[in-house]
């Protein structure tokens, strides 16, 4: 798997990482959806891809602490053109 079905499948794989569920109830879902390989080396494809998944949530955690920030207005001209 390469190039655009990987990035959607990683992509996929991060929602789910995130949520409580986790990518281990994650398995039954992507195999069933054809995104990975039949057999062993879809298994051994996934188990690959989670590790790199879990890696990356696990740095990402750090900048995810507390409550997500409401979003701020911002009135911004640049040239004669306002934003």
């Amino acid at each position: 798997m390469k190039g655009l079905e990987r990035y959607q499948l990683e992509q996929e794989l991060v929602e789910k990482g995130s949520e409580k569920e986790g990518l281990e109830n994650a398995f039954a879902a992507v195999k069933a959806s054809g995104q990975i390989p039949h057999g062993v080396p879809g298994e051994c494809f996934y188990r690959e891809t989670c590790q790199g998944i879990e890696s990356f949530l696990g740095r990402l955690s750090s900048y995810k602490q507390g409550e997500m920030l409401e979003p701020l207005e911002l009135d911004l001209q640049v040239g004669n053109s306002e934003l």
